[in-house]
């Protein structure tokens, strides 16, 4: 069985943190598929955490960036726990996303950690793409949709420990000539190319957590998420 919650509207779309600012309310942008800031409840963002998780999946304060979303475990058991949200169906053309992520110093990767998670809402036999902890420090650009799936690498070390990181991730749908690339800021990580990178059913969840095979020590934050049909800017974020 699997817990779940809705709860109220979030600020979505927005940079920054003043809690006296009128906008923390606002909706998503209108070119905005999916949104989430984190700076109050976590709007049309469900959780669900796994009865055998010790997880904790809930929004904090954060020093940086205000409000953001922590995903907390010692460690004592594994399974899924995420904050997720669906949209309409999206079966052609590009999908553009961006996600600030700080992974703390006590995040164990004994193999790998789903960090985000694009899919078609199926869970069992899920065609995703994904963004992956791997052990040294890397992530990990996964793609179930393609036969056989594809898992390309970034180079060790490109985790910076207790330090915000702007993510951002493109997928071009097509049945065998797609693509899906994952970058900090303007500078391309790594891609896996020419590939199949339709669902069944089309992409219609994002999913946001710390995702393992084994029980381990997670400690991981999310802000400023969003998800639409154009390539969407990391302001704030250092040159890279």
């Amino acid at each position: 069985m699997l817990v779940s919650s809705l709860l109220g509207c979030a600020a979505c779309g927005r940079v920054g943190y003043d809690p006296s600012d009128a906008s923390l309310d606002a909706a998503c942008a209108t070119d905005e598929i999916v949104c989430g800031a984190f700076e109050g409840p976590l709007g049309g963002w469900g959780v669900r955490i796994e009865p055998d998780s010790d997880a904790i999946v809930r929004v904090v304060d954060d020093p940086e960036r205000g409000g953001a979303l922590a995903v907390t475990s010692e460690g004592t058991g594994h399974g899924l726990a995420v904050a997720e949200t669906y949209f309409a169906p999206v079966t052609e053309g590009s999908l553009h996303g961006r996600v600030w992520v700080r992974i703390g110093a006590r995040t164990h990767v004994d193999e790998f950690v789903v960090l985000v998670q694009l899919d078609d809402g199926n869970d069992a036999g899920t065609q995703k793409v994904s963004l992956d902890l791997l052990q040294g420090d890397a992530i990990g650009l996964t793609a179930t949709t393609a036969h056989p799936a594809v898992r390309n690498g970034t180079a060790a070390g490109t985790i910076r420990r207790d330090e915000w990181m702007c993510l951002r991730f493109e997928v071009d749908l097509r049945d065998d000539g797609g693509a899906a690339r994952l970058s900090e800021g303007d500078r391309t990580l790594v891609s896996a190319d020419a590939i199949d990178t339709i669902p069944e059913g089309g992409f219609r969840r994002l999913m946001l957590g710390a995702v393992g095979e084994r029980a381990g020590v997670r400690d991981v934050m999310f802000d400023d998420v969003a998800l639409a049909r154009h390539p969407l800017p990391c302001p704030g974020a250092p040159g890279r």
